[in-house]
């Protein structure tokens, strides 16, 4: 008892020995380089070592050394020769056969066969990347996987755990939908599983995407002899849209323009009406001078200000002055600088770090009585796209100007930037209230009216999203006058064929556009003057498939999948079914 109590006593009168911190290895694996490089950033000054020509970037926070590499999209995708377009059938079950995927600098092409189309083998091969992936692995106590925030995404995700999971157990995913520090350090502290139902959900998709668009293909060459055709479940019934508005498009209808004038206050305005009838349009046009103009006070009213942009709502803005191909690069590198959100995206959705961006901003830049916070919904993981931190389009452009953000098509993701900062204050501006006017023009029995704003009260969102304020007297008269003949219905877009697309229920966000560059890469669709105009090519395509397989050739049918492929994200449909659903279709009646 006595050694003891010494013991105790000398133990306790000894210095202390502070344990070292315990520094945690962790590899993170995102979808793009410039992504990764973002990231590491964060942290300071990052370390770049390559790796069987792997770049990762590596940096300390504190309690982590991280190490942050991407794995450039996806690393694997259906074959093609084996089962039905790369599914086999085993024990009454669909199974998918994967390999790397494989791209050939000759062509371009990318394929997971060992020859490409031009005859040549592909000389890279994900495979490679893998590899050093899987020797970078085993260097760390964890792999974080934090590809993008979506199916695609997810299925990258699971490919990536599969791959490494031999080499390092412990692989998590991190999930955030905004390049900062804040949502990266938080997705990195709480990480989860691999959700499987939206694997599944991608899987199904592209086994139908394979099975239609392989299958109804191969018909095309064989009765065109032509191997550039292409048919899909989304693309074909798109392209039914296009030929029906272009033959709308060639029936016209007349566009009137009047110039009213007030000759006390020499205000002006211009109105425009249309009218089906050209012939009793020509007859009005030629006596509009003798029409009696009347304008009355329609009283006050608030106007609410739009929500923020999602997808299809910005690519339908952006589609009047840039493809949607270039629109979607343009975001996806605004993304992965960290100033942007997710912008593959069907949400309208604000979060609490959106709302403070917002408060930010509005109360820095325009007056804080302006702010009025919506969330536009609170349920779901997915965001609005909007700005990531308090920062105009100027401030941007600055930042450019000095070096410290790079923008690959700069005029573009400048320009598309400051359309996402101005629609996403405004949504958290006060409403508007206006007095509202009544304008009718009259000439015998026949009368027009327009119902305008002539003018703003209370600005509110008025101030970055300004209305079209039309300063109207009763004193006014008509001094001029247009006439033009146009078509009924006006040509799609691409920005209005992908809104029509959204409408509809038929793609989805990361699809909206590639479908539209498949229709223009086939000949089916030309553009001219910003404006889609279906092709010979197009017609005789889509006719033929509207009479063999008009199932196809019909937006039901695809609108169908897309919803059970949401219901297989959420785990209420089995994606077997879908797929033996296909199977047994007339589409595979042959085999």
């Amino acid at each position: 008892e006595r050694i003891r109590s010494l013991v105790t006593l000398k133990s306790e009168a000894a210095p202390k020995v502070l344990a070292r911190p315990e520094i945690r290895t962790t590899l993170v694996v995102v979808e793009s380089p410039n992504k990764a490089r973002t990231i590491a950033h964060f942290f300071g000054t990052p370390q770049r070592r390559i790796i069987n020509g792997l770049s990762v970037w590596e940096v300390t926070t504190g309690d982590r050394l991280l190490a942050i590499t991407a794995s450039l999209g996806h690393v694997f995708d259906l074959v093609e020769r084996e089962g039905i377009y790369g599914v086999l059938q085993l024990d009454g079950n669909f199974v998918p056969v994967y390999n790397s995927i494989k791209s050939c600098p000759h062509c371009g092409e990318q394929t997971t066969e060992e020859t490409c189309s031009c005859g040549k083998p592909p000389e890279r091969d994900k495979l490679t990347l893998i590899q050093a992936l899987q020797r970078v692995a085993v260097q760390f106590d964890e792999v974080v996987i934090a590809t993008d925030p979506d199916a695609e995404g997810e299925k990258i995700g699971y490919d990536l755990m599969a791959a490494l999971k031999p080499f390092n157990p412990n692989i998590f995913r991190a999930e955030f939908h905004e390049v900062t520090r804040r949502a990266f350090t938080h997705a990195l502290q709480s990480p989860r599983e691999i959700e499987r139902n939206l694997v599944k959900a991608q899987i199904t998709r592209r086994i139908l995407d394979r099975w239609v668009g392989f299958e109804l293909s191969r018909r095309l060459w064989q009765v065109f002899d032509r191997y550039d055709l292409s048919a899909g479940r989304v693309q074909t019934p798109v392209l039914g849209w296009v030929i029906e508005r272009t033959d709308l498009a060639r029936e016209k209808k007349a566009r009137i323009t009047v110039q009213l004038a007030d000759p006390e206050t020499n205000a002006q305005v211009q109105l425009s009406f249309e009218h089906e009838n050209l012939s009793f349009a020509r007859k009005l046009f030629e006596r509009l001078e003798q029409a009696q103009v009347t304008v009355v006070d329609a009283g006050e009213e608030i106007v609410n200000p739009p929500p923020p942009y999602n997808t299809g709502t910005l690519l339908a803005d952006a589609g009047s002055f840039a493809s949607a191909t270039s629109v979607m690069d343009a975001l996806q590198d605004l993304f992965e600088r960290g100033l942007i959100t997710y912008h593959r995206t069907d949400s309208v959705r604000v979060s609490d770090a959106g709302l403070k961006v917002a408060e930010e901003l509005i109360k820095e830049r325009y007056d804080p009585s302006l702010f009025q916070p919506r969330r536009y919904g609170t349920e779901g993981a997915h965001e609005c796209i909007r700005p990531t931190r308090p920062l105009t389009e100027d401030d941007l452009r600055l930042w450019v100007s000095a070096g410290r953000v790079t923008l690959e098509n700069q005029r573009l993701a400048l320009r598309l930037y400051g359309m996402i900062v101005r629609r996403f204050l405004a949504s958290q501006m006060k409403p508007a209230k206006v007095r509202k006017a009544k304008v009718v023009l009259q000439l015998g029995e026949w009368q027009q009216e327009w119902d305008v704003i002539a003018e703003v009260i209370e600005d509110g969102f008025h101030r970055v999203a300004p209305l079209r304020v039309l300063r109207v007297s009763p004193a006014m008269k008509v001094v001029d006058k247009q006439i033009r003949f146009v078509s009924k219905v006006m040509p799609f877009t691409q920005g209005s064929l992908i809104e029509e697309m959204r409408q509809r229920g038929l793609g989805r966000p990361s699809t909206y556009a590639k479908i539209v560059q498949t229709l223009l890469e086939r000949g089916y669709v030309v553009e001219r003057n910003g404006f889609l105009f279906a092709t010979d090519l197009g017609r005789r395509v889509y006719q033929w498939l509207r009479l063999r397989f008009p199932e196809f050739a019909d937006e039901a049918l695809t609108r169908d999948l897309e919803e059970k492929g949401d219901k297989i994200e959420a785990g209420e449909l089995d994606y077997q079914l879908v797929l033996r659903e296909l199977r047994h279709s007339r589409l595979f009646a042959q085999r």
